[in-house]
Order: C-alpha cells, then sequence, then structure tokens
C-alpha cells in the first residue's frame, strides 16, 4: 500500500513538473506583444474625405478613424513615400514594406510626434528634406536594413 501511494505521489510531481516546463517554453516562444499607435482624438470623427484617402491607400476604415488618428496615418503614408524618395528607392514600394515602414513610424512616440509635426508643417506650406535631423536618421537607418 506504501508503494501504491509513493507511486502515486512521483507521478503527480512529474505531472506538475513536465506542465511547468511546458508552460514556460509556451511564454518564452509567444511572440512580443504587436506594436500599436494609441488612439487619439474621438473616434468616427474622420471626414469622408480622409475616408477616401485611407481607401486610396488601403487602409480598411472600419475601423472608427478620429480625424487626428486619419491625418496621422495619411501623414505617415506620405513621409515614408518621401523618405523612400530621399533614399533613392522612389516614391513607391511594395505593400508589405510600407506596412513595416508604417509600423516603425507609428509604433514609436518620437517618430510619431516627428511625421506628425512634418505633416502639420506640410499642410501649412512648409517643404524640406524628410531624412533630416535625429528622428530623420532613424528612418535612414530603418531604411538602409531593410
Amino acid at each position: 500500500m506504501e508503494n501504491l501511494l509513493f507511486a502515486v505521489l512521483v507521478a503527480i510531481v512529474v505531472w506538475l513538473l513536465v506542465r511547468h516546463a511546458r508552460l514556460l517554453k509556451a511564454r518564452r516562444a509567444a511572440p512580443p506583444p504587436a506594436a500599436t499607435m494609441p488612439r487619439l482624438g474621438t473616434p468616427g470623427t474622420a471626414t469622408p474625405e480622409q475616408l477616401a484617402r485611407m481607401r486610396a491607400c488601403h487602409f480598411d476604415t472600419a475601423g472608427g478613424w478620429s480625424r487626428e488618428e486619419a491625418d496621422l496615418i495619411l501623414d505617415a503614408v506620405d513621409y515614408l513615400r518621401a523618405a523612400l524618395h530621399e533614399h533613392g528607392r522612389g516614391g513607391e514600394a511594395p505593400l508589405e514594406l510600407q506596412n513595416r515602414i508604417l509600423v516603425f513610424l507609428l509604433a514609436d512616440d518620437e517618430l510619431r510626434e516627428s511625421v506628425r509635426r512634418w505633416g502639420a508643417a506640410r499642410r501649412a506650406g512648409a517643404s524640406g528634406p524628410v531624412l533630416a535631423g535625429v528622428q530623420g536618421a532613424r528612418v535612414a537607418g530603418f531604411l538602409r536594413g531593410l
């Protein structure tokens, strides 16, 4: 009887250790959380013109975008195309490459703010190099790595 109890106890301990090891392995293998852009403004306030431009750039417009988010996304698309042009790759790139660049631009607070300022200045009529300054150098380095 004691041998049977001991065997059951050993089996339970082994089962717990194996389960714990699997959970640790799954936790280590889990992909890092996706980089996202924080929500801005009041959802659902994007203008019809903004939504039309977003559809032309292959964005899903059912996300209830705010005016500020739509401006930022459209500015980021214009920024990445200008950056690609300045970098010597022409203004267009495959959609998958554009998406990788957009994630890089919009997931980082400093780059996102730089793109927002660039877009506001561009809408106000200012122009200048895209890949200038510290953030421009970061974008140029990212483009070189692609």
